[in-house]
């Protein structure tokens, strides 16, 4: 720095190494905070995924766990059963704890894919595979995952002796649950969450040792 009497002035080098300290420091900043933002988002990425993976939890506990072999009748006065599998949707009854005591202690529930979102739907009265929902209205939705590419339901049997894995579940085993049901979802990232329940169908196998006896029931 040059001074003569009261005017002082920075030479050109002092201001290049100025500028070049400041550009310095500007970039450090801007990386610290694009870092931060980086973290921030995957933070709260993880823990949405995390509130998805507990919410599916919650429905296998609560659905599966509990299914129940609940038949209704159709239009022509036919029984048949309210339980319906195939890979891309699940339709079941369950029982479930009325609130305060109060109320039917059967639920009915459907799940599957709609616009990448896995979608449960519930209520008390049934939700029917087999007709026309006349009260579409009294549904309730829950959004259990987003951001979903595919969902795949497996339901499981046992098949001469040996546990098999069938993605219908057809008219053969109408008349009973599933021993278990998994599901896969693959997200539209390539990540996967799979998911594994027992039904209460595995009851008539542990208990009597085969389940040919209820098929016609």
């Amino acid at each position: 720095m040059n001074c003569k009497k009261k005017n002082c002035s920075f030479t050109l080098i002092e201001v290049v190494l100025a500028v070049m300290i400041f550009a310095i420091l500007a970039g450090m900043a801007a990386g610290s905070f694009f870092s931060l933002t980086g973290s921030w988002k995957i933070q709260q990425e993880m823990t949405g995924r995390l509130q998805e993976y507990l919410a599916m939890e919650h429905a296998a506990d609560k659905i599966v766990r509990n299914m129940l072999p609940i038949h209704h009748l159709d239009e022509n006065s036919e029984s048949k059963p309210v339980f319906f599998g195939n890979p891309q949707t699940m339709i079941a009854a369950y029982r479930h704890d009325p609130v305060q005591g109060k109320g039917p202690a059967i639920g009915y529930a459907a799940m599957g894919l709609r616009n990448h979102q896995l979608i449960l739907q519930y209520r008390d009265a049934p939700i029917l595979y087999f007709e026309e929902d006349p009260l579409p209205e009294s549904l309730h939705e829950e959004i259990l995952a987003d951001h979903v590419e595919k969902i795949q339901f497996l339901y499981a049997e046992y098949e001469n002796g040996e546990l098999v894995w069938q993605e219908d579940w057809d008219e053969e085993n109408r008349n009973i649950l599933p021993l278990a049901v998994a599901w896969i979802i693959t997200y539209q990232d390539g990540t996967e969450e799979k998911f594994l329940r027992r039904t209460t169908g595995i009851s008539y196998y542990t208990a009597y040792g085969k389940r040919n006896d209820t098929r016609d029931l």
